[in-house]
């Protein structure tokens, strides 16, 4: 059966048809750009052969849920389930097929037969009658006295041997070519997935950090920041963690949004840009991949 997606409060539906569907606030199949929990690609709805579909979260910073569960994996549904990105649902219908649609099986069936009438019993295959064996061949005649062994190609006074067809490109050469092209278009999807979750991952703990400035926040940086921090003010970097969730009347920044970013593997650098009581600061910052992207490193700007 196929399946219908419900959107949102004003119930928008769309058809899930023959292609996978992506899920996100900019630039997809399915943008929903009023919910700021939602990722810039957070999941992906693919259509399975046998009927229903299948749900994956795309490294989304909130996650996706199905029927209220977390998914870690892909979630197969089959209709009525509710599948939950951001703060917005999406409720699922199964929409059977048209009314005297009737699949027909491939497997060939018994031959149809008149009501009432007998079923005449299979004919016997014909038997095969035996032949007549074969009059013996008289023996060979001896070789001739003289005869001789004519040369092989290739031997001391014989013919050369017979020229071998060139062979253009076999088969295996095509099937190699194609695998690499499959490979390379596999290597640039996946380095284009994990680079928006890098983004996303970042975006959110700076928005962390400067913005809403909780203790919580204090998470989201790295042992290093702690290290660069306790040497600054002869601590140990315990002790810097420590000052970072008790500090008091801190006051966030208006916005904060990250600039100019550069990511290399588990490595990115970028610039701050951040508003405190309307006025514009910027700090060049590092991140770094540690169980998720965090803050390794800050400079305030001039």
């Amino acid at each position: 059966m196929a399946l219908t997606l419900k959107i949102g409060k004003g119930a928008r539906e769309i058809e899930l048809g023959e292609r996978e569907l992506i899920v996100g606030r900019e630039d997809c199949d399915v943008t929903i750009e009023d919910d700021d929990e939602i990722s810039r690609r957070h999941a992906a709805i693919k259509p399975l052969p046998g009927g229903g579909a299948e749900v994956t979260d795309l490294g989304s910073r909130n996650g996706t849920l199905v029927d209220g569960d977390r998914i870690e994996g892909p979630r197969r549904i089959s209709g009525g389930e509710t599948i939950r990105v951001g703060q917005t649902e999406i409720a699922t219908e199964a929409v059977p097929p048209p009314a005297g649609v009737t699949r027909i099986s491939e497997s060939p069936g018994p031959a149809p037969t008149v009501a009432g009438a007998p079923v005449p019993p299979a004919a016997e295959p014909p038997r095969a009658e035996p032949r007549p064996a074969a009059p013996a061949a008289p023996p060979p005649p001896p070789p001739p006295a003289a005869a001789q062994t004519p040369p092989r190609f290739g031997a001391p006074g014989g013919p050369p041997p017979p020229g071998r067809r060139k062979r253009g490109p076999g088969l295996w050469l095509w099937l190699l070519s194609g695998g690499i092209v499959l490979v390379l278009a596999a290597a640039a999807a996946w380095f284009f997935l994990i680079r928006d979750s890098a983004e996303d991952q970042i975006d959110e703990a700076v928005e962390r950090v400067f913005v809403t400035a909780d203790p919580g926040a204090c998470d989201f940086f790295t042992a290093n920041f702690y290290e660069e921090a306790a040497g600054l003010s002869d601590q140990t970097p315990e002790e810097a963690e420590q000052a970072c969730r008790d500090a008091e009347d801190v006051v966030p920044s208006d916005s904060a949004t990250v600039t100019g970013l550069e990511i290399d593997g588990d490595t990115a650098t970028g610039t701050i840009e951040f508003t405190v009581d309307g006025e514009d600061n910027t700090a060049d910052a590092t991140f770094a991949d540690e169980d998720g992207w965090k803050i390794d490193s800050l400079e305030l700007g001039g």
